[in-house]
């Protein structure tokens, strides 16, 4: 490998999630995959890992922090 030039390309690796893994690809082609059937998952607050699924939980009866600065912080007048 001393006479190979290396790129990094590790900006453009994306991964998507799929089936128990995710699958890492460059410019639209499988480049590696990390298995996830021995591994927990961190997952943020507000979602939810169900398989292989990412789920947002949304709770109607309580208001973003957002729209409600939003709403509230009128005071420049061009909101």
């Amino acid at each position: 490998m001393s006479d190979d030039l290396r790129y990094d390309v590790t900006p453009h690796v994306r991964g998507v999630l799929q089936d128990e893994e995710i699958v890492l690809t460059h410019n639209g082609q499988p480049v590696g995959r990390i298995p996830l059937r021995d591994i927990q998952p961190y997952i943020a607050a507000g979602y939810h890992m169900d398989d292989t699924r990412i789920y947002q939980i949304h709770d109607p009866n309580q208001q973003s922090q957002r729209q409600t600065a939003y709403v509230e912080d009128c005071d420049m007048g061009w909101c």
